[in-house]
């Protein structure tokens, strides 16, 4: 039987939409999600679902090297495995490594659903049509370091994340007070630093969910 971890991947699915393009390739000059954008971007979403991935390589045969990857649901010991030939470039060790690395975060993106994508928190505004209160306009940082802005948010935020214990409800809250800031003018510095403080609040949750479920898998 599948129907757990198809269940959990179904769950994934929802919470993660794609992974960022984060690096530029020089020699054509295109950008590319990375090995550790993949697994930074999937890693606590996973963990909340109860899932986990396991990667291995394999035989290199006529030039290409095996990537074997395996989705589990270490709940009911269900997996899902397929392998994927990547051919090297070199048949070195720096070729190797690099066909390895390749194959990797594409057989992980291809196994989860998951596009590379160039959202960041401004086009995902954007794609949502939120824009700032035209009668509100953009505040310079003084203005909203006098105004007590920064503090009124960040306490909102303590509060209401006293009752977040997953990582949709994350995202939701974090959607939430990014559509406040932005329709009450903030400008981009203020923008930046409420993102950098999500990030932190994000990891740690990641870590709270982690000490659960160690704690229900020693039960």
């Amino acid at each position: 039987m599948t129907d757990n971890i198809y269940s959990a991947l179904f769950k994934f699915q929802g919470l993660v939409r794609g992974v960022k393009r984060d690096s530029k390739n020089p020699h054509f000059r295109n950008n590319y999600a990375s090995l550790e954008a993949v697994t930074d971007t999937i890693r606590p979403h996973m963990q909340e679902c109860g899932l986990m991935w396991l990667q291995s390589p394999g035989k290199i045969i006529d030039g290409s090297i095996e990537v074997k990857t395996t989705i589990a649901y270490p709940a009911t010991k269900e997996t899902i495995e397929f392998t994927m030939e990547m051919p090297m470039a070199k048949r070195d060790p720096q070729g190797a490594g690099s066909a390895l690395t390749y194959a990797m975060r594409y057989s992980l993106m291809a196994a989860l659903g998951l596009p590379p994508t160039d959202d960041d928190a401004e086009t995902a505004i954007d794609r949502e049509n939120i824009r700032p209160d035209p009668d509100q306009p953009p505040k310079s940082s003084a203005q909203l370091k006098r105004d007590g802005e920064w503090e009124r948010v960040t306490k909102s935020i303590a509060s209401d994340m006293v009752d977040v214990h997953t990582f949709a409800a994350f995202e939701k809250l974090k959607a939430s007070y990014r559509i406040e800031a932005t329709k009450n003018g903030w400008n981009r510095t203020f923008l930046e630093q409420l993102a950098d403080h999500f990030a932190g609040l994000e990891d740690r949750l990641a870590r709270e969910i982690e000490q659960d479920n160690l704690l229900l898998a020693g039960e």
